[in-house]
């Protein structure tokens, strides 16, 4: 489909302009300069020579020259129309000064005034274009022509000598200097009016674009003042409907889908230098999406808009579809983090029943070596299980981008050195030998970090160096790299003997679900190979990344390091979970009531809590434990926070209306994000797992024996 546009000004008014050198006040100003002040001394000086000469026709003919110039000058300056007076000016030049070469030769040089005659026409011819009809241009060249060779003719034949004297070399000198003035002046003209051509043929050729369709209006009256061939192939126009004519708002509200992104901003203000997208439909109801962008400019004195829109519904679409994609996969992440959240409730469920149950077996006098040695195995493979469903866990939660650091304060040696104490059992077991080693400088040094996850990091890095340390020694290393008033930068490292890693399979000991070793040993150490990812994923939160060194046979050394903000005060919040004491306290007599509605989980809390003397009361969900509340007080409560009828948030956010005293511990078996902040916040006083150790156990109960309102009696 064709469309034609109105011939209107050009999209840039400046490419058009047919005389750019003197349409300028600063081309007229030259115009008027070059003739008075140019013209009358040089001409001036002609006429004097020539009286001492006594060369009557050159006297009376420059004179004519000089005058005719300048007044030709002065009117070309008060009419700006000097295409009417070039050629007339040089006619006479041409007219005059072939007489006085015919009358009086050669000798004197008058020829010589040929050269800026010429010069002036030249500059004039390239620029006639339609406003001097072409047969005059012809006719005017012609005689010009002829001119010059019947003066020559003549002068050849009536001439005898040609001597050069000082009027043959002030003309010389003349002309050369009015020669050079002239294309000073006229020759940018020329060549600006060339380059002209060029950026109106380029401006055009921008201006039709076919990627964009450029809609030109009045920006004070909105009315569309000129478009491009594009419009009419954008918006489907049929060829005899004009855009022009219309105001800008009646195109949209043809073409403007009633539902566009930025609709009123493209209906009402469509502001200058704005940019957006927009919706549109084409006069065959074709819907498409632009993007669409606004400029003003200025042109003889009148402000213009251009509005300009390109359809990019090819490119919208796969982004779109990108979007689906992206969306399905949120979905999908979703559903699999719930997937797994169930599946870790379910599975840690019968495993607290195990768990627990091995314990209170071990804990039994006069069992056998045998019974016990079962036991422990059963108690083993329980907690190995344990393990691999939070590895599990902790992988889905880096995979899918949501773990986030939980920043505390904290005494980093005394959290490390409690991770180290915990492991002497383990250690022991083995006949591996453990050493911690720091600098003395970290004794006073408090940072604030994600205390859990730098303790999870340095676990898997301490288990796994145990795991594969058959003999020998394991060794932990905090050494200072940079200290300062704010911060401190601490390298953390792991060293075992044990079997190492072969120096081609550094690369893939961090990849989930993988295991370097040979299928002997895979079986042999088992797990789920999740164990270094996870803290690799972990230190790359911290902003760090975990190295080794390690060989084959000869230990591995995995390192890496935190810079960490120093906290100058630090006083511990006994009141944050995790905080636990070392003392003993007398926890016989505490009442506890238990919200619990899983009977195996009932059943192994309670049997715990009966070897420690305490009295214990027992509610199935919610309704019964706020039931139980009114009648009874209690100086512990564990709350189970999936229950049927009333779940354990919603029966904690009731008994915090009336009682802010009582220690709410959350038993649970779902592993949360940000566990320690979500559980605040809910009203709970701190939370357990499940399965859970009973020397956690029972630390929880004498870390708030000391609120009861109730002594054993």
């Amino acid at each position: 489909m064709e469309h034609t546009l109105t011939q209107q000004k050009p999209f840039f008014s400046e490419i058009e302009a047919e005389q750019p050198f003197q349409q300028s006040a600063k081309g007229h100003f030259y115009t008027t300069w070059i003739g008075v002040f140019i013209f009358i001394p040089f001409y001036g000086i002609d006429v004097f020579l020539c009286v001492s000469k006594n060369l009557r026709f050159e006297i009376i003919g420059v004179a004519v020259i000089a005058l005719f110039n300048i007044a030709m000058s002065i009117a070309m300056h008060y009419k700006k129309k000097y295409y009417h007076f070039i050629p007339a000016n040089c006619v006479i030049n041409y007219i005059i000064i072939s007489c006085l070469v015919i009358f009086d030769g050669l000798s004197t040089g008058i020829y010589f005034y040929y050269l800026p005659t010429v010069i002036v026409y030249i500059l004039y011819t390239s620029d006639v274009r339609h406003k001097i009809a072409l047969r005059s241009f012809v006719i005017t060249i012609l005689l010009f022509v002829a001119a010059i060779i019947v003066s020559f003719q003549f002068a050849g034949s009536i001439v005898k000598t040609a001597i050069p004297d000082s009027v043959f070399i002030y003309r010389l000198i003349e002309t050369l200097i009015l020669s050079a003035v002239l294309l000073r002046y006229f020759l940018p003209t020329f060549i600006n009016k060339e380059n002209l051509k060029v950026r109106k043929n380029y401006f055009e050729v921008l201006f039709q674009s076919p990627l964009d369709a450029f809609i030109v209006f009045d920006k004070q009256t909105r009315e569309i003042i000129d478009y491009n061939k594009t419009t009419g192939l954008l918006f489907e126009l049929p060829y005899e409907m004009k855009v022009k004519g219309l105001y800008i708002s009646q195109f949209m509200m043809r073409y403007l889908d009633d539902n566009s992104d930025n609709f009123e901003i493209l209906m009402n203000t469509l502001p200058a230098d704005w940019q957006g997208e927009g919706n549109f439909r084409t006069y065959n109801k074709r819907e498409f999406t632009a993007f669409v962008s606004s400029l003003s400019y200025q042109q003889d004195e009148e402000e213009r808009q251009v509005l300009c829109i390109r359809d990019i519904t090819k490119i919208k679409i796969p982004l779109r579809e990108i979007d689906g994609y992206r969306e399905t996969i949120e979905n999908s992440t979703r559903v699999k983090t719930r997937f797994l959240s169930s599946i870790s409730h379910e599975l840690r469920t019968p495993l607290n029943g195990i768990i627990g149950t091995s314990n209170l077996l071990l804990s039994e006098p006069g069992i056998s070596n045998n019974a016990k040695a079962q036991l422990k195995l059963q108690l083993y493979s329980s907690e190995h299980m344990l393990s691999i469903i939070n590895d599990i866990l902790d992988f889905s939660k880096i995979d899918s981008g949501r773990m986030e650091l939980n920043m505390q304060p904290f005494n980093l040696l005394d959290v490390v050195r409690n991770l180290v104490n915990s492991f002497e059992g383990q250690f022991e077991s083995n006949k591996i030998k453990l050493s911690f080693e720091y600098e003395s400088k970290l004794a006073d040094i408090n940072v604030v970090s994600d205390e859990v996850k730098l303790r999870q990091i340095l676990s898997n890095l301490i288990s796994n160096a145990l795991k594969f340390t058959l003999e020998g020694s394991v060794t932990l290393t905090i050494a200072v790299k940079k200290l300062d008033e704010q911060e401190v930068e601490l390298q953390f490292k792991v060293k075992d003997t044990g079997i190492g890693i072969s120096r081609n399979k550094h690369a893939e000991i961090f990849d989930g679900f993988s295991q370097v070793h040979a299928e002997e040993l895979k079986r042999r150490f088992g797990g789920t190979g999740l164990g270094l990812t996870i803290s690799q994923k972990l230190a790359n939160l911290f902003g760090g990344s975990i190295e080794v060194d390690s060989e084959l046979g000869k230990g591995a050394c995995f390192y890496f390091s935190i810079n960490f903000k120093k906290e100058t005060v630090y006083i511990p919040d006994t009141s944050l979970p995790g905080n636990d004491y070392q003392q003993v306290v007398d926890i016989r007599g505490v009442r506890i009531l238990i919200v619990e509605d899983n009977e195996i989980n009932a059943a192994v809390l309670k049997a715990f809590l009966n070897r420690w003397e305490i009295r214990i009361m027992e509610a199935a969900n919610g309704v019964q434990a706020l039931e139980l509340m009114k009648y009874h007080k209690f100086d512990l409560i564990f709350m189970d926070l999936e229950m049927p009828e009333m779940n354990g948030y919603v029966a904690t956010g009731i008994i915090r209306k009336t009682n802010t005293e009582v220690p709410v511990i959350a038993f649970t078996a779902t592993l949360l994000e940000n566990m320690e902040s979500l559980i605040t916040q809910s009203g709970f006083t701190d939370y357990i797992l499940k399965p859970f150790k009973p020397a956690d156990l029972k630390k929880k109960i004498e870390k708030y024996a000391p609120h009861r309102k109730f002594e054993y009696a």
